[in-house]
């Protein structure tokens, strides 16, 4: 994956102050609560390579469109409220970090079933 050429694409999307692409930050997305096992982080790469934040529903299907052209994984993120069992990448890429996307704009209460 082109970095430079992926963070450029993500950022005709999503204001740049919402794309990180900072090491340290990266980390916090690499785990939950619970620590990762040494041998574990040896056999996947638990690190994100970007973090990106949409402000809107709009954006994700551009998002996905600049992963899939640059074979990125993406890895969808809710606000992290619970600690044990969190979305953690397994393969780099990028890990869309939904909690902007907070405000409810309908509720479809039919039962698929």
């Amino acid at each position: 994956m082109t970095h430079d050429k992926l963070i450029k694409g993500l950022t005709r999307v999503v204001r740049e102050e919402y794309i990180v692409s900072n090491p340290l930050e990266k980390l916090a997305y690499s785990h939950d609560l619970a620590p990762v096992l040494g041998f574990i982080s040896l056999l996947f790469r638990i690190t994100p390579d970007v973090i990106v934040s949409p402000s809107n529903v709009e954006q994700i299907p551009e998002i996905l469109k600049i992963a899939n052209k640059y074979k990125a994984p993406a890895i969808p993120r809710g606000a992290a409220t619970w600690g044990f069992g969190g979305v953690v990448p397994t393969r780099g890429g990028i890990l869309l970090d939904l909690r902007r996307l907070n405000r409810i704009i309908g509720l479809n209460d039919k039962r698929a079933y």
